[in-house]
């Protein structure tokens, strides 16, 4: 029984890691966003460097997302939600579009984009998990390390 205890310990404090870092990169996304929404609308010109800064930080949390739900999908979790976000981006082309763009900020739908992301973060549990606290119910754990059996 204590090996099946800290299994799940195990299970979970690696799906807390991964919870962490998903949050963080959503939240480098959203921050890059609004540096990039904002310049473009007070008309300030970002360097280049900047510019690709900022779209990388996107990109790595859209690169991470999107290979979130594409295991969601093998692990045989087609919810539709899952399956209609995986269909606009790759059939919409928003990664390639957006990470071939010189200028970003000219697609009327980046910011939709990057909603999606954080949207796609919370529908598949990471920000939900990053904003447990520890006076958490047990039973809200078990849960959260039943749903991750494959």
């Amino acid at each position: 029984m204590t090996r099946h205890n800290d299994s799940e310990n195990d299970t979970y404090s690696d799906y807390e890691m991964v919870s962490q870092m998903v949050t963080a990169r959503v939240r480098q996304a959203t921050t890059a966003y609004t540096e990039l929404n904002q310049a473009d609308t007070a008309g300030v010109k970002l360097s280049r460097t900047d510019r690709v800064l900022y779209q990388a930080d996107i990109l790595a949390a859209a690169w991470l997302i999107e290979s979130e739900l594409e295991a969601e999908q093998r692990r045989g979790r087609r919810s539709t939600y899952v399956t209609d976000t995986l269909e606009k981006w790759q059939d919409g082309g928003w990664l390639e579009r957006f990470a071939d763009a010189n200028d970003p900020m000219r697609y009327e739908w980046v910011g939709r984009f990057v909603e999606s992301i954080r949207q796609a973060a919370w529908e598949l549990g990471y920000l939900k998990t990053s904003s447990m606290t520890d006076d958490s119910d047990d039973g809200e754990v078990a849960d959260l390390i039943e749903g991750m059996r494959v």
